[in-house]
């Protein structure tokens, strides 16, 4: 044991150092532990001084690091907790010390280890571990609910924000601005910030500037978050209408006007036919005046259709045909067939009788039907198809239902009995009344007057509006400034 280790204990302990302090302090040094422990129990059983010894495969001691916190209380001692002097080197051959450093195979299963996290952990964090969301990322989108407007009028549209980010909650800044279609910006821009969330969604209103021409136009919306910028757009109608005063070319119905754009102030309404005989024996013709809006009106007399039905169909002679011995085609009765249609429909029917070819014949005798609406001049015809036919034209011009008992093909007898059936609840209508377009006429005087699309709707009952509800005002809007009729408006709200 060598003599210096000793004495550094002595003079350690006499310092006041704890004998755990030293052990820790030769331990820091690179001493092993069984050379303390020794050093420690000749110390204490105060053994002579030996002359020193070295140890075998001993080295230079390892210097203190710097700003390393030394386990000694109170003050530093002056003194390095390590022999100033090197203690000498001597070989002793016969004696063999146990080795203090790492196993080599321990060393090569720690770099196994390490090389395998490594891997694992690049794996996960290149490969498996999934994408993470950006702190801020948003989506903006608009839907129209009234964009078309005249200068000074406000438009209206939903806006929707929506965040996808991690973030819970950033401000945004949202630019409004109205572009032409090369993209020039037609009006001073207008800037909202918003506090966003998760989901933002509102109407929004943007006032039209005075000096804006008419013309087709987009309204973008720019929102701007976090360095980066979100987009959406929706189309834009700006029309001009100069408030003139009511006159009678107007479309309207207004200053004391018995309809629109005549009576009152302006020209008549219209004047009624020279007669309202409509040539039918079975129909009443009423008196046309201002009450039936210049129109003649006919109501049918009960019981006189049947009659004349009746007369319609009692059955004729049958007509007898001069054969003739050559060969004659529709070309050559062309030009004398339409005379003996109107004067003489029996001579008409001589002539169509001498064609040799049957598909002429049959066409030939179908034309005099159609001039002269008599169903008996069908028979003659051969063919099974245009014989029906023949007979179902008579039907859709006089109402001669009886007919339909003529008929022999399935579709021709199907559509037959359903015109009977539609006919028949026409007939029940007398007198069927004029449409009522007076709530048109509010409608279409509210707009004029530049209604809010609110108010409009609020004039069509319609309390709790959805998008859909502002797209028909927006129509009904384009449909009035463009001068629709009633009934064309009046389809738009059906």
């Amino acid at each position: 044991m060598p003599q210096n280790l000793i004495d550094y204990i002595n003079q350690q302990l006499s310092q006041g150092y704890s004998i755990q302090q030293i052990r820790q302090a030769l331990l820091n040094y690179g001493y092993a532990t069984y050379q303390i422990e020794q050093a420690i129990k000749q110390t204490y059983n105060q053994q002579p001084q030996q002359q020193p010894q070295t140890w075998p495969g001993r080295v230079q001691p390892i210097q203190q690091p710097q700003q390393i916190q030394q386990p000694y209380p109170q003050q530093q001692p002056q003194q390095q907790p390590y022999p100033q002097q090197q203690p000498q080197q001597t070989t002793q051959p016969t004696t063999a010390q146990p080795k203090t450093g790492i196993p080599k195979q321990l060393l090569v299963f720690l770099i196994l280890i390490i090389a395998v996290t490594g891997t694992i952990y690049f794996g996960y964090s290149k490969l498996i571990k999934p994408h993470q969301a950006p702190e801020t990322l948003l989506d903006v989108s608009l839907e129209p609910i009234s964009t078309t407007a005249q200068p000074e009028e406000k438009i209206s549209f939903i806006q929707t924000l929506e965040s996808m980010g991690t973030k819970k909650r950033y401000d945004v800044t949202v630019m409004y601005t109205l572009q032409d279609l090369e993209e020039n910006v037609i009006q001073t821009p207008t800037e909202k910030t918003i506090a966003l969330e998760t989901k933002s969604t509102k109407k929004i209103e943007i006032l039209i500037e005075k000096d804006t021409e008419p013309g087709s136009y987009s309204l973008k919306a720019v929102v701007k978050y976090n360095g980066q910028t979100a987009t959406a757009s929706i189309p834009v109608k700006i029309y001009k209408e100069s408030k003139q005063e009511p006159t009678c070319t107007d479309n309207l119905k207004n200053q004391g006007e018995e309809n629109i754009d005549c009576g009152g102030p302006c020209e008549e309404c219209g004047a009624c036919p020279t007669t309202c005989d409509d040539q039918d024996a079975c129909t009443e013709d009423l008196p046309c005046s201002a009450e039936t809006n210049y129109i003649c009106k006919h109501v049918e007399i009960q019981g006189c259709r049947e009659s004349y039905l009746e007369e319609q169909t009692q059955v004729e002679e049958p007509i007898t045909f001069t054969t003739s011995t050559e060969n004659v085609y529709l070309e050559d009765i062309q030009d004398q067939l339409p005379d003996l249609i109107s004067s003489n429909p029996s001579e008409a029917a001589q002539l169509c009788g001498q064609l040799t070819n049957q598909i002429e014949k049959d066409n030939c005798f179908s034309t005099i039907v159609e001039h002269t609406q008599d169903s008996q001049f069908c028979q003659y015809v051969t063919r099974e198809t245009t014989k029906d036919s023949c007979y179902f034209s008579v039907v859709l011009k006089t109402n001669n239902y009886k007919l339909c008992n003529e008929l022999t093909t399935p579709h021709f007898q199907r559509s037959c009995d359903s015109f009977q059936q539609v006919q028949s609840m026409i007939g029940e209508m007398e007198n069927p009344p004029e449409p009522d377009y007076s709530g048109i006429e509010q409608l279409k005087q509210s707009i004029l007057e530049g209604k809010t699309p609110d108010e409009i709707l609020a004039m069509m009952g319609i309390t709790n509006p959805n998008i859909n509800d502002y797209n028909l005002v927006d129509q009904l809007i384009t449909a009035v400034h463009e001068g629709k009729s009633n009934e064309e408006i009046a389809q738009l709200l059906i």
